[in-house]
């Protein structure tokens, strides 16, 4: 954070997201179709965002300060998804679908937040913040799928799609700890 005086200040940040999940689930069934359906299902996820806020000080030189900012955001999202399903139907065949999805996502918008400042020290401070976001978001997915019978036949299906999506709404209230030098 950079301050330009008591009650103005500029910050940059950088956010970094990345899951990974695994599921197994088995689903038995007693009906015409399916007897027993066995799905294992993985998933990956990273995303990177950057942010640059101007912020305005309430109550600037007090122990706990009140501040408001905005500012432009920019932001990338890869993800993965594996499912695979063997299933045994009630005439004992048995079928395996196997499916790849991938996406990227980049966004542009802006932010909005709300906070509080108390310090601890003169140097060192806690921070809570409400964030709202507004953001446009352009997302390429990818979707191989692979069905195969008991009795060989392989169906094979490629999807590719792409969206465009506008947010405007809350995001999260986020908690910190700042050190100034």
């Amino acid at each position: 954070m950079f301050h330009r005086s008591a009650k103005l200040a500029y910050r940059l940040g950088v956010g970094l997201n990345f899951g990974i999940d695994s599921d197994d689930s088995e689903l038995t069934a007693d009906n015409s179709f399916t007897r027993v359906r066995d799905t294992e299902t993985t998933s990956n996820q990273f995303g990177l965002s950057i942010n640059a806020t101007r912020l305005k000080y309430f109550t600037p030189k007090k122990r706990m300060s009140f501040y408001w900012g905005a500012g432009p955001e920019v932001g990338f999202r890869f993800s993965d998804r594996d499912v695979n399903t063997n299933s045994t139907f009630e005439d004992s065949s048995m079928g395996i679908s196997e499916s790849s999805t991938q996406s990227i996502a980049l966004n542009i918008g802006g932010i909005l937040v709300f906070g509080t400042e108390f310090f601890l020290h003169k140097m060192i401070s806690l921070t809570a913040e409400y964030r709202s976001r507004s953001a446009y978001t352009w997302t390429s997915e990818e979707r191989d799928q692979i069905d195969t019978s008991s009795s060989g036949d392989v169906v094979n299906q490629n999807t590719s799609t792409t969206k465009h999506q506008v947010f405007i709404g809350s995001s999260s209230v986020l908690l910190g700890l700042s050190a100034y030098f």
